[in-house]
């Protein structure tokens, strides 16, 4: 006759399986994760390798940075956090945006651009934002009434 039920040391050599195959799930998981933000922050880093300093942005566009960043700061797409904890969340956004704006012909252009940014910056947590359509149109708006000319010096490539 064989029994169903298992002995105390089974079910002790079965949880101490368990659990060891629990914590290394956990393990590679966290590992993995670490890699792939690496990974992501070395991308980020190589697509915008020629973009200027945040200072030199921002002298280079005077008021028109905050301008920004307060379209970003009002529309808030990442909610990850409270803006008042960090009022600087899109600081960086702000400046990859802005300098790659005045070269963005469309509204379409801008929209891919936008997105592009985002991801590199938050992953793909803009994929979840509702309001994209009203947040392109008021950064193209933007663009159409601040940027006629390229204020970011000819030699300054992308």
């Amino acid at each position: 006759v064989i029994s169903n039920k298992r002995s105390d040391n089974e079910n002790m050599i079965f949880d101490l399986f368990t659990t060891i195959i629990t914590l290394f799930q956990k393990h590679r998981k966290d590992t993995v994760g670490h890699e792939s933000d690496m990974v992501h922050i070395r991308k980020r880093h190589m697509l915008h390798k020629n973009i200027p300093d945040l200072d030199t942005i921002k002298a280079s566009t005077g008021g028109h940075f905050s301008e920004l960043q307060n379209i970003f700061n009002r529309f808030d797409p990442i909610k990850t956090e409270k803006l008042s904890d960090n009022p600087k969340k899109y600081e960086l956004l702000t400046k990859t945006v802005i300098y790659k704006l005045p070269k963005q012909k469309s509204k379409e252009t801008i929209a891919d651009m936008v997105y592009v940014e985002f991801s590199l910056w938050f992953k793909h947590e803009y994929n979840d934002y509702k309001n994209k359509e009203e947040l392109i149109e008021e950064i193209y708006s933007f663009k159409k009434k601040n940027f006629i000319n390229n204020p970011f010096n000819s030699t300054l490539s992308e």
